[in-house]
């Protein structure tokens, strides 16, 4: 990944970019933002005061998917944990696969359908905000299955997709 520019949308506290900069040998360029000040706080706490990674190349800025308006195009975006917290999670998909000219990894919560022949769909329901791990705007759609997912990246021009993990747990409940 030396020679890679990776975005971490909705990071957190950073952990996904300190683990590509130690794990795999460091990166070209890192950026991770987040809407609360508060994880990205954690994280330049973290690049100013650990040695555990390098943090060169890293950076971290409060802000939501805005800040991709005015960067350069990353290679590999991760878009992990956050899809579900969006009102509209195809416009922002949307936006981060403009900016992307490799990879998307994304993670999300699904709920999944109650009727097997269910066609695939998004599940609105809504969602406390008072939470630093819940969404801003109160609102929470999920994806019935894996194929949901994978049609919107095929409308958004990807044209592989793998799976890599499913595990089924108790419905979500919000």
């Amino acid at each position: 990944l030396k020679d890679k520019r990776v975005v971490d949308a909705a990071c957190n506290a950073g952990g996904c970019l300190f683990a590509l900069q130690q794990k795999c040998g460091g990166l070209k360029y890192g950026l991770g933002f987040d809407a609360r000040a508060n994880w990205i706080n954690q994280a330049n706490w973290v690049k100013e005061n650990t040695k555990a990674c390098s943090p060169i190349g890293l950076e971290f800025e409060v802000g939501s998917f805005e800040v991709l308006d005015t960067c350069a195009n990353f290679d590999i975006a991760l878009f992990n944990g956050i899809f579900y917290h969006l009102p509209n999670p195809f416009s922002v998909l949307e936006k981060v696969a403009a900016k992307t000219n490799e990879l998307i990894t994304i993670s999300t919560a699904f709920s999944p359908p109650t009727d097997m022949a269910a066609k695939p769909a998004l599940v609105f329901k809504m969602e406390k905000t008072d939470n630093d791990l819940s969404g801003l705007d109160g609102v929470s759609w999920l994806p019935n299955g894996q194929e949901v997912i994978i049609q919107m990246l095929k409308a958004l021009g990807f044209v592989e997709f793998q799976c890599i993990h499913k595990k089924t747990l108790p419905p979500f409940r919000l």
